[in-house]
């Protein structure tokens, strides 16, 4: 870092500082001012708030950029792929940020005793090396694009709205690399100014954004299928558009960001944050669950298991590093080891979920998880339990029962009602802790064990009838033995006592739950683990196909440049695997819209469809657009409830179009909205999406414009005449992702940047690895999430390309370049952290 004086390395950051943020700046004034939402004045300001704040305050953009990243991807409403709303707050943020740094700089308060900083000359040189190397293998990916797909004047007469196979595609992958670089920059200077809180937000932002993910994933599900309906062919993409031609940006951000949510839960102290933190992880695990990817139910558990060992070798080390800190306090109520106790309960109640579930259902489970809870809370206070108070606890017990077969008798809805009542009576006496009535009332609470376990056998039954309950027995008799066996343990107590550790316990066996409802509620994960080996074969040949591109010592080296994987997919494919297209042919007093289908889309294996998003249409609706073909060809038209590449409740017409060449046809199609797109519940309502397709692939359709107004004649598709090119429309592909993607990031990186790029990402996150792991950094309380999110990503990136991604790979790019900024701290380093 440099130093904040006067001297020449100083002044020369300061200088390129604010040169950077007049650059960030000018590109971020541009971007906004044609920003096809807002009305012209709304994105202006709020940039211009963005970098406010983040001239304000340094380290505000860790707040700002990982928890608004699932959020700010609005390419289905703009139809901008090139530049989006994530670029925007990159600039604005460092445009504020290097302002700050260049002119007012943030001086480092008095170093924290707890921890060392060391910024050596040869780590400031080895980081200079890296930006270089990043920039110098950017750049030549740049120029070989460019000059692969048409130079910088088809980037500037193309428009905003390019597709994949145009140039402005390879500024599009360009652009990660140097976001994270601009960050990186802004955390050299903020980290060592205020290391302490800049560890404890970069950390907390990541978790935040894991929370926002798994909340939009939260809403998808509950709009568009269910909560709970994991049968269902439909896959979670959360706000991230980047999927509508396939992909896994919800993976490789889940992989990136989870780790951070199980840091905050390590080192969380206060309760309420802890509590947050649980939650943060249930919520990122359902929606992991809920992307029913296979690779990245591999990924989540090595990365977490990366984060285990690299966190319990922190704790052993600096457990033996501390000395004299020997506990003479007597304890008369030891405890047993606690992850065998956890690992025990959590596999137990995950195989008894999985024998109740097929009769049960979820209500079932969550009786089940009910039952465990009580046993949980008990367990660790049975000792204290005498002869006479088990004999009191076992009389009771026959009342309650009794009491739980009457309200199950007389009310619809009893045996529900009862299990409630009963867990929370039983719960809440055996949390109480008053000294003179503490046995009393943990009586009582053991008392209300049994009635629990009838509930649930009447919940089973309610809801699953005979069938049900025969298929819950085993699981509550085991439950019913697993008491008294726990009281029987006199030595120590079965688990802790704590309740951190015990509603740990109970978070994992909720995602367990989660877990058997995906495997057990119907056939869709089985088919996908059963089409495994055909999908791998396919990726293969794919890979296979890719590397062939590469002919020349030049080209192995270099690539084939940034971006241009999609149109050298789509110019060597085989016939039956090409891609469909869409393009603009501009003219000086008008723009037409081309569009044609792959033979692929003709023999049923899927449609491109080029769709816009529009407001819920009321009555009968009439399409009307002017269109020529040289071959006759049927032009479909769906009005459908869509979040992204999955339908439902569509209405659909075809338009037939005659073969006429050169002459212009005006069609009209009437269509009935009737009851199909009506609004659901107002907090999880579907979007509607107007989609045009088509499976012409012999000559394409060329269409001058397009209009739709529903019974109340209201226009509802906007740009229907492409005067601001293909601005709003948006398109996507259901089923057939191949075109746009190498699915694997190592022949992504080869095939694009050569034997060069792929050298540098890959040993730069080895490089990585090996510092979090075992070299300088190890000690660092963020290195073992960070390592976990690096092994993470990876592991996605061997069935998906990932980098293809920008808002994934910036992020990515970030973390691996932060890991060469941690320092060597002291031990008592995490002590701060928390």
């Amino acid at each position: 870092m440099a130093p904040l004086d006067g001297s020449g390395p100083a002044v020369l950051w300061r200088t390129l500082a604010l040169l950077l943020a007049l650059i960030c700046g000018t590109a971020v004034a541009l971007l906004s001012r044609y920003y096809p939402l807002g009305g012209g004045v709304a994105m202006p300001a709020s940039v211009a708030l963005v970098a406010a704040l983040a001239c304000r305050w340094p380290l505000m953009w860790l707040l700002l950029v990982a928890p608004l990243l699932p959020w700010i991807g609005l390419a289905p409403w703009t139809g901008w792929i090139g530049a989006e709303e994530f670029d925007l707050l990159v600039l604005a943020v460092a445009s504020g940020g290097l302002l700050r740094h260049a002119l007012w700089p943030l001086q480092p308060r008095r170093p924290s005793s707890r921890a060392r900083l060391p910024d050596a000359p040869a780590g400031r040189a080895a980081a200079v090396l890296i930006a270089l190397a990043v920039l110098a293998v950017t750049a030549v990916g740049v120029q070989r694009g460019l000059a692969d797909s048409g130079g910088w004047l088809g980037v500037w007469s193309g428009g905003w709205t390019q597709g994949y196979r145009e140039p402005l595609n390879t500024l599009r992958l360009a652009k990660p690399a140097l976001a994270a670089l601009l960050l990186w920059a802004l955390w050299w200077q903020a980290a060592a100014a205020r290391p302490e809180r800049a560890l404890r937000w970069l950390s907390l932002g990541l978790a935040l954004g894991l929370g926002g993910a798994a909340l939009a994933c939260v809403w998808e599900r509950a709009a568009y299928v269910g909560l709970a309906d994991f049968s269902t062919d439909y896959r979670t993409t959360a706000l991230f558009w980047e999927m509508h031609v396939g992909g896994a940006a919800l993976d490789g951000f889940l992989a990136l960001t989870l780790p951070f949510a199980v840091h905050q839960l390590l080192i969380a102290r206060h309760p309420l944050r802890w509590a947050l933190a649980a939650a943060l992880c249930v919520l990122g695990a359902y929606a992991a669950l809920s992307t029913f990817s296979r690779i990245l139910y591999i990924a989540l558990p090595l990365g977490l298991a990366t984060l285990a060992v690299l966190h319990a070798l922190q704790q052993r080390n600096r457990s033996m590093k501390i000395s004299g800190e020997v506990s003479d306090t007597p304890t008369d109520e030891p405890e047993g080891p606690a992850w065998p106790a956890a690992l025990v309960l959590i596999g137990g109640f995950a195989a008894m979920a999985a024998s109740m579930f097929p009769g049960s259902g979820y209500r079932g489970m969550l009786a089940l998880l009910g039952n465990l809870l009580l046993l949980l809370l008990l367990g660790p206070r049975l000792r204290r339990l005498g002869t006479v108070q088990w004999v009191t606890a076992a009389v009771l017990s026959l009342v309650g029962a009794m009491a739980v077969l009457a309200l199950h008798w007389f009310t619809d809805k009893g045996a529900y009602i009862a299990h409630g009542l009963t867990l929370f009576i039983a719960a809440t006496l055996a949390l109480l802790r008053p000294r003179a009535a503490r046995g009393a009332l943990l009586t009582l609470a053991v008392a209300g064990y049994a009635p629990l376990l009838l509930a649930s056998a009447l919940v089973a039954r309610h809801w699953g009838g005979d069938e049900a309950l025969r298929g819950a027995l085993p699981a509550l008799l085991l439950l019913a033995v697993a008491l008294p066996a726990v009281a029987c343990v006199r030595r120590h107590r079965p688990w802790p006592r704590s309740l951190r550790w015990q509603a740990s316990v109970l978070s994992a066996m909720a995602v367990s739950a989660v877990a058997v409802g995906v495997f057990g509620g119907g056939a869709y994960m089985g088919e996908r683990f059963a089409g495994g080996n055909a999908d791998q074969s396919g990726r293969v040949a794919q890979w296979r196909q890719s590397i062939e591109w590469l002919r020349t010592p030049n080209q192995w080296l270099l690539g084939i440049g940034l971006g241009r994987f999609p149109d050298h997919y789509a110019q060597t494919a085989a016939a039956d695997q090409r891609p469909s297209d869409h393009r603009l042919r501009r003219e000086p007093d008008r723009s037409t819209l081309l569009l044609s289908a792959g033979p692929w889309s003709a023999a049923g294996s899927g449609t491109l469809h080029l769709s816009q998003r529009i407001a819920r249409p009321r009555g009968v609706l009439t399409v009307k657009l002017r269109v020529r073909s040289a071959l006759e060809a049927a032009l479909h038209i769906d009005l459908c409830q869509k979040h992204l590449i999955y339908s439902t409740g569509c209405i659909s017409g075809v338009m037939a179009v005659a073969a006429l060449p050169g002459e212009w046809q005006r069609l009209s199609l009437t269509l009935d909205a009737g009851e199909k797109l009506q609004m659901a519940d107002w907090f999880a309502s579907p979007s509607v999406v107007f989609s045009l397709s088509t499976e012409s692939f012999q000559a394409p359709l060329e269409i001058a414009e397009i209009a739709m107004t529903d019974g109340l004649g209201r226009p509802l598709l906007a740009n229907g005449q492409w005067r601001q090119d293909l601005t709003r429309w948006f398109l996507t592909s259901e089923r057939f992702h191949k075109p746009w993607h190498a699915h694997n990031l190592a022949v992504h990186l080869l095939v694009e940047q050569g034997v060069l790029g792929l050298g540098l990402w890959a040993g730069l996150s080895l490089a990585a690895l090996w510092r979090l792991s075992v070299g300088r950094a190890r000690a660092h309380p963020l290195a073992p999430a960070l390592a976990a999110a690096l092994v993470g990503f990876w592991v996605v990136g061997g069935i998906d390309s990932l980098l293809d991604l920008p808002r994934i790979a910036t992020l990515f790019m970030l973390l691996l370049l932060l890991a060469f900024k941690l320092p060597t701290v002291g031990p008592m380093w995490a002590a701060a952290a928390g």
